[in-house]
């Protein structure tokens, strides 16, 4: 926008007669002309490369993203127009953003798991059973063939939320009080530990602020009374509780990542407090008022591929940007959106390289430099 600004400024002055100007003015007015034009044309410093648009026109909406470890292809969880096909799930290659592959969802509302195990040969999904979503059903699809391997069903919403583990032998399940760790060939439950789900944010609904470490041993949950409960997986245990705003019950916690190296907890408040924990400690090592930084309505995905960074998104406006943990600034990336009022989603592949932001069409974005690219 600030460039077509620009531009039209240009076309106006240019149309401008010479002799209209005043002296002082006329005698800089070609060179204005020039730096103007030369502005447009050179790259902004450090600019993000915008990879393109995936754009179907039978997409209602886009409910999820997620990438595959070797970020080669993006899984988007999508309602179409078609009431027959209602929901379903679209394989895009991320080379060449065209269609590879299709799997059809069950009847029933998607859950908040969606992910790739750890090889890229299967997808993890859940729907919401009948009547009332008082059930869920976990689905392991070959992500070759499109096809159903096996599902799990629980009575309860026990798997609204999952992780597999980096190893890729366990997949984490979460809701409604519990906390189960399942065999991701066979399905069947290896263990499981109860959680508090009175002190969720949200139990059972969309964007739960929880994460595991690099190492998958640990498992960070982020509460609606400003903590973060961090857990032991093998022994089901909660090791730490860190306290992120110091403020009465009901400033919840917006987002919770580990460290690339799993030794630190980077903790986004709704008070706008970016708080970094000692993950083994539970000590508070720096803590950050944000000015005009993220706040309730965005969330912290993913770290950027150094560390540096956290890659934040915005709900609902303009996109994503990058939140600078040593001097918490934050850099937004504008991304004008098919639909600019709609719940904006966004992806980030594992190695913190590649974005994917969508609500009807979806928009790759590398976040390394174009001399880094390859």
């Amino acid at each position: 926008m600030f460039a077509g600004t620009t531009l039209l400024r240009l076309l106006v002055a240019m149309a401008t007669p010479r002799g209209s100007l005043p002296r002082r003015h006329s005698t800089l007015f070609w060179p204005a002309i020039a730096g103007g034009w030369l502005f447009l044309l050179l790259p902004p410093a450090n600019a993000q490369t915008f990879r393109g648009t995936i754009s179907d026109p039978t997409i209602q909406d886009v409910y999820h993203l997620t990438f595959s470890r070797d970020q080669s292809i993006l899984a988007a969880q999508v309602e179409t127009k078609d009431p027959r096909a209602h929901f379903q799930v679209r394989l895009y290659d991320t080379g060449t953003r065209k269609e590879i592959g299709r799997i059809q969802l069950p009847n029933g509302k998607p859950g908040d798991l969606f992910e790739f195990s750890p090889d890229g040969k299967t997808l993890y999904t859940c729907t919401y059973l009948p009547p009332w979503f008082k059930g869920i059903q976990v689905h392991f699809w070959d992500v070759k063939t499109c096809k159903e391997r096996h599902s799990i069903k629980f009575a309860s919403r026990r798997g609204t939320w999952g992780h597999a583990t980096p190893d890729g032998k366990t997949l984490v399940l979460l809701g409604a009080g519990q906390a189960s760790l399942h065999d991701t060939v066979s399905g069947k439950e290896l263990c499981s530990f109860e959680i508090p789900k009175d002190r969720f944010k949200y139990p059972s609904t969309f964007f739960m602020p929880i994460t595991l470490s690099p190492d998958g041993q640990k498992l960070a949950l982020a509460t609606m009374d400003s903590e973060v409960l961090v857990y032991d997986l093998a022994a089901g245990k909660c090791l730490l509780t860190l306290k992120v705003d110091k403020r009465p019950v009901g400033y919840f916690v917006d987002g919770v990542a580990f460290s690339r190296d799993g030794k630190q907890v980077v903790c986004l408040g709704l008070g706008r407090n970016l708080v970094i924990f000692d993950a083994a400690t539970g000590k508070e090592l720096s803590r950050r008022v944000l000015r005009g930084a993220p706040s309730s309505d965005q969330r912290i995905p993913a770290l950027s591929a150094d560390g540096k960074s956290l890659v934040v998104r915005k709900q609902r406006g303009a996109g994503f940007g990058l939140l600078d943990l040593a001097t918490g600034k934050l850099q937004m990336v504008g991304v004008a959106l098919a639909e600019p009022y709609m719940s904006l989603r966004l992806a980030v592949s594992r190695d913190g390289n590649l974005v994917a932001v969508a609500n009807k069409d979806i928009r790759l974005w590398s976040l390394k430099a174009k001399d880094e690219e390859p």
